[in-house]
């Protein structure tokens, strides 16, 4: 009964801060539809720093308005059952895209940061983390690329503090037809 309470003031609270003015309620911008090519069921293949590939299949939808885009990813990855979740908006002050990113082999967030290259074309973002060999500090960049409506390939790149950059992961998505 308490968190009603507490839904009801809140709602409440910002539908009075709505209607005088004191609160603009934002919607989606042209940015955030440059995310909706991947809307929708794909398929994957997954080619890993070892070169071993795994399938899976992945789901992206549309959230809160078009604010948001949520991806659900099921695979097999070196044998175990692998899940993943993405968030991915884009924040209007920072003029940046925004992804967070989370999965059933990690306990700690991924949260990741970007913009797209000069030709529009390429999504690079980049996150501060670990080195999953050595557990040291190391910078993880990504890049989506559209190859057709129907294809993009995700590249994943890691690089040590004091090493050189190299590819953890390559994924090509098929649209699910």
């Amino acid at each position: 009964m308490k968190s009603l309470c507490n839904f009801l003031t809140f709602s409440l609270s910002f539908l009075i801060l709505a209607s005088t003015g004191f609160a603009q309620i934002p919607g989606p911008t042209p940015e955030h539809a440059k995310l909706k090519p991947h809307l929708g069921k794909w398929t994957f293949e997954l080619t890993d720093s070892e070169k071993q590939v795994s399938q899976g299949t992945s789901e992206t939808i549309e959230a809160c308005g078009g604010m948001w885009f949520v991806t659900t990813m099921d695979s097999n990855l070196a044998g175990m059952p692998f899940q993943g979740k993405g968030l991915d908006g884009y924040d209007p002050e920072k003029k940046k895209y925004v992804s967070v990113w989370v999965d059933s082999f990690t306990a700690a967030p991924m949260i990741f940061e970007g913009e797209y290259d000069k030709s529009g074309k390429v999504l690079i973002m980049t996150c501060e983390g670990k080195d999953p060999t050595t557990g040291g500090p190391a910078t993880w960049r990504s890049t989506t690329e559209f190859v057709s409506k129907d294809q993009y390939r995700f590249v994943m790149y890691l690089t040590p503090k004091d090493g050189k950059e190299s590819i953890m992961m390559t994924v090509i998505y098929k649209r699910s037809k």
